[in-house]
């Protein structure tokens, strides 16, 4: 399952209160003056780094009832809701997704959202009449970019969706990937998930791009995971559709979770603002007692 839009600031800040990090929090902000003191409330939550999003996810996560999907080490004393601290969640880089196999809400992986960007189609942008020769009024009706934009962001879904419901695939920001940029593999493969570690991939252009040969699905970028970006990227969130319910699918260090039948690490890192130590779970697998938080 995808989010139907980008994670807006009104989400953010239910789970970080007044911490919103983004550059457009009012109707005249721009990237140039980067700042506002009213909030955007529907905008796209963005100027915030690959970590802090994937804190959101296991935060939205456990506000939810949900298995975190990531796993990480904090190397200071706040959480990633905490001061400065919104922009850098582990310090050196901590974050693991060794499966998909998870209830909880996590990144999409490079594959998983071209695949569902392109929503069955195959040309450079989703709604082109002929995939060879899109027209930068067909882009203007499904992607913020700076010939409508204004230069700044502007509110989850106004445009039109892709075939499967999704807006905003192209245009008003970027959005994070769980992978790491690399080269392509050169055999086909399934499902991919990439290294854990080196810059993260960032998918689906911007607000301040214009000519519409900017803007293609296919286009890949990639960004460092603890810099702090403009106000041009953003994430979005999926979940895993299918889960395995036998310990054989699980990893090594992994175990079936008996509340939810998917892959729970054998250990988790806390990430709630209020739960920063492990503590005795109430779950078990063959009679074994596992980690997890709890406030």
């Amino acid at each position: 399952f995808m989010g139907a839009k980008e994670v807006t600031q009104a989400e953010w800040t239910t789970l970080a209160g007044d911490l919103n990090p983004s550059c457009n929090q009012n109707g005249s902000s721009t990237l140039s003056a980067c700042g506002g003191s009213n909030a955007n409330p529907t905008g796209p939550v963005e100027r915030l780094d690959w970590y802090a999003a994937v804190g959101y996810a296991n935060a939205r996560s456990e506000s939810e009832g949900l298995t975190p999907c990531y796993t990480y080490t904090v190397t200071r004393s706040e959480s990633w809701l905490d001061g400065d601290h919104i922009f850098a969640l582990a310090t050196p880089p901590g974050s693991y997704l060794p499966t998909l196999n998870c209830t909880g809400y996590r990144l999409p992986t490079e594959a998983e959202w071209e695949y569902a960007a392109r929503a069955g189609t195959t040309g450079a942008i989703y709604n082109a009449a002929n995939p060879l020769t899109p027209t930068q009024a067909e882009l203007n009706l499904i992607a913020w970019s700076s010939a409508i934009s204004g230069n700044r962001t502007r509110a989850g879904g106004a445009l039109a969706a892709n075939n499967w419901g999704l807006f905003d695939m192209l245009g008003n920001v970027y959005e994070y990937q769980w992978d790491t940029y690399a080269a392509y593999p050169t055999t086909a493969v399934t499902d991919p998930l990439g290294a854990v570690s080196g810059n993260r991939g960032i998918k689906g252009n911007a607000l301040n791009e214009g000519v519409r040969t900017d803007f293609r699905t296919a286009r890949r970028y990639s960004f460092s995971e603890g810099l702090n970006p403009l106000g041009n990227v953003g994430f979005r969130l999926v979940r895993t559709a299918v889960l395995p319910v036998a310990q054989s699918a699980c990893p090594t260090g992994y175990h079936v979770n008996t509340a939810d039948k998917v892959c729970s690490p054998d250990t988790i890192a806390c990430s709630s603002t209020t739960s920063t130590t492990l503590l005795t779970s109430t779950q078990t697998w063959n009679g074994t007692a596992y980690g997890a938080c709890t406030p």
